[in-house]
């Protein structure tokens, strides 16, 4: 499917009569337009055109969608399931069939409320026909992607926008069946904000979009200045189904006291010591909701990290992402990522020289099956990568580290999203913490990644990292004093105004 950057950079531009107002589109070719006169004519579209509405609850009613191998079953296999993929030229005309490396088709089976990936069918004859074998007998869900002149197309069988709207389809024991054709057509990526009047409202927003009118049975609450704790919080809450929200250390803030009213959760999780939330904040906590309130905390923020994780997985996790506990950008982005996998953040002092001695044990204990480290040496050393490669249990373990942060965040979902084609992804900016803090459940909610960008301009690999994983809504988090309109417009980053390198670390 790849095509070059130079005609993916020029067709939407051709095609800008037929885009509605809030497609992301690269505002310019980067060598061949002035940033300052893109960015002035980016702004005059104004705020207030930036209006797409995260779906809430619907997308989630049907359970998480997770990547992981389906559970031993007793299963028979169904016979086989055949259709055509045809594709839609941009501009008009007929439709043509699908050539093998245009599409793919993905069927996703549900099991037990998560959804395990099952089959995926790329190869097409002359008339895009397409055979899939083997599938187990079972519950459905067809997602067929394409490229459409080096555009993103998908949709959901049958005509479905989005994963909550696609239909179920059961495929029984040794009985094949013929699909209707599915025809595929470029589709723009939308942009939306979800933003409030600080990191506090913010939180609250990001709360709201994922819950709906819905309450929670969990919320967790963390310090809004500081962001250890929150880092391996975050992907907690998504664990349980609940949401994160900021608090000021010394009084819980009237908007999140209305939203923990509104939520009405049974439990409240203070993650930090007194020092991070106050005892009074646990109180104001209290006189909000009839829930209990539970404070997780240790004699340090490893410590901390590490009771957070073996407070909710108790059995053992799976997928682990280790990250330094010394700065925060790293671990944004792997929050999120580990989370769709039903996974764990452990924060470690990156800056030792080899593993320390409670993280081994303690990650002995969760026996991971893979554990990613989030960031290059300068993160996370190699001594202590060379420690958890030596870890009992002999777990796979990966390093997902670039130039700088912004460069990890794009490893970092390249390796747990390549292949999902996500619906959703969310921007963050790169040079704070709180907004991606809230934004991590909400994300790891929807199955979708965290990338995180410069104030200004939108990164080049950035938006085709985007376009490449089939997006359909990019949400910007927090307001635009931390990420301008210009970055939800696509606005790209001229090489000048994206600096880059271990020093800015």
């Amino acid at each position: 499917m790849n095509t070059s950057r130079l005609a993916r950079l020029t067709l939407p531009l051709m095609a800008a009569a037929l885009m509605v107002p809030l497609a992301i589109a690269p505002a310019h070719a980067v060598d061949d337009v002035d940033l300052e006169t893109v960015q002035l004519e980016t702004a005059e579209r104004g705020a207030d055109s930036i209006g797409v509405t995260l779906t809430p609850a619907e997308a989630l009613l049907e359970g998480d969608r997770v990547l992981t191998p389906a559970p031993d079953v007793e299963a028979t296999a169904a016979g086989d399931v055949t259709g055509r993929v045809l594709i839609a030229p941009i501009g008009g005309g007929s439709a043509v069939p699908a050539v093998t490396g245009e599409a793919v088709v993905t069927f996703w089976r549900l099991e037990s409320g998560r959804y395990f990936f099952e089959d995926t069918t790329s190869v097409f004859d002359l008339d895009g026909d397409f055979t899939a074998s083997n599938l187990t007998a079972g519950t459905y869900r067809i997602q067929v992607v394409a490229n459409v002149s080096g555009q993103p197309g998908k949709a959901y069988y049958l005509d479905g926008d989005f994963w909550w709207e696609a239909d179920d389809f059961t495929f029984s024991d040794g009985v094949g069946y013929t699909l209707d054709p599915i025809t595929i057509s470029a589709h723009t990526i939308e942009s939306g904000r979800i933003a409030g009047a600080d990191r506090y409202s913010t939180s609250v927003a990001l709360s709201q979009s994922v819950t709906g009118d819905a309450g929670v049975d969990v919320v967790y609450l963390v310090s809004g200045v500081g962001y250890a704790d929150a880092l391996s919080a975050g992907p907690a809450a998504a664990y349980e189904g609940g949401v994160l929200l900021l608090t000021q250390p010394n009084s819980l803030p009237s908007v999140v006291a209305a939203e923990l009213r509104r939520l009405d959760p049974s439990r409240v999780v203070i993650v930090g010591g007194t020092s991070a939330v106050s005892a009074r904040v646990a109180r104001q906590v209290g006189d909000q909701v009839n829930a209990e309130v539970v404070r997780i905390s240790g004699v340090d923020r490893y410590a901390t990290s590490r009771a957070v994780v073996g407070y909710v997985w108790v059995d053992g996790v799976d997928s682990v992402a280790i990250a330094t506990g010394r700065n925060f950008p790293d671990a944004l982005a792997a929050g999120a990522a580990v989370a769709t996998r039903s996974g764990a953040v452990v924060l470690v002092d990156g800056s030792r020289s080899s593993l320390d001695t409670a993280s081994r044990t303690f990650l002995t204990s969760m026996d991971p099956g893979v554990i990613a480290i989030a960031g290059g040496t300068a993160s996370v050393s190699s001594g202590i990568a060379n420690g958890l490669v030596n870890l009992p249990g002999d777990p796979e373990v990966l390093r997902l580290g670039g130039a700088d942060r912004f460069e990890t965040a794009r490893l970092i979902n390249a390796q747990f999203f390549t292949g999902l084609a996500p619906d959703y992804a969310f921007l963050a900016t790169g040079r704070g913490f709180a907004d991606a803090l809230a934004g991590g459940p909400v994300a790891a909610a929807f199955g979708s990644p965290i990338y995180l960008s410069e104030q200004r301009c939108l990164s080049e690999d950035v938006f085709f990292d985007i376009s490449d994983l089939f997006v359909r809504e990019v949400y910007g988090i927090g307001g635009t004093a931390v990420l301008s309109d210009r970055v939800l417009f696509g606005t790209l980053c001229l090489a000048s105004t994206y600096p880059v390198g271990a020093g800015e670390r």
